[in-house]
């Protein structure tokens, strides 16, 4: 899965309000703050190569970004 796909497989899902298949694919059943897991969703094809699947929290997330130096803050990111 390119970059391209995975930003038109997220960009499909704006204007959507369901948050279950997000959260169904982290393995959670109940509602929940799905930011993450609509994330892990988007990158879900990737099988664990680009971001560790199936998360529902940011902090580990971010760690593994920093532990890569691929990381960038609000501050450094510029949309190509």
């Amino acid at each position: 899965m390119t970059r391209a796909e995975i930003v038109s497989k997220a960009e499909a899902e704006l204007g959507k309000t369901n948050w279950r298949p997000y959260l169904n694919f982290c393995g959670i059943s109940f509602k929940t703050d799905w930011c993450m897991a609509f994330v892990s969703w988007a990158f879900g094809d990737l099988n664990g190569r680009a971001i560790p699947n199936k998360l529902i929290n940011v902090t580990p997330t971010r760690k593994w970004f920093r532990d890569r130096n691929r990381y960038m803050d609000k501050a450094t990111y510029t949309r190509k």
